[in-house]
């Protein structure tokens, strides 16, 4: 079981991190929403695990259609 925390950046942002225990990858995403509503996130990830890892564009679209962190992450670590 993934390993999840997720803590707020006032104002307007949230950081979420992922531990995988099968394969002890560490991801976190950083998600800002701007004043227009735009939702704007970003993946940070360690340097050996950055090709499997979706493009920060991708997740942040990814977000602004479901709305939803759960959803986000299932199509994050997929």
């Amino acid at each position: 079981m993934p390993v999840v925390e997720v803590t707020s950046q006032p104002p307007y942002g949230l950081n979420i991190t992922l531990l995988q225990p099968e394969t002890q990858n560490l991801l976190c995403v950083s998600v800002n929403v701007l004043l227009g509503g735009e939702v704007h996130a970003q993946v940070h990830s360690l340097p050996g695990e950055a090709t499997s890892m979706p493009s920060s564009s991708y997740i942040s679209t990814v977000l602004s259609r479901c709305l939803s962190i759960p959803m986000m992450m299932k199509y994050t670590v997929k």
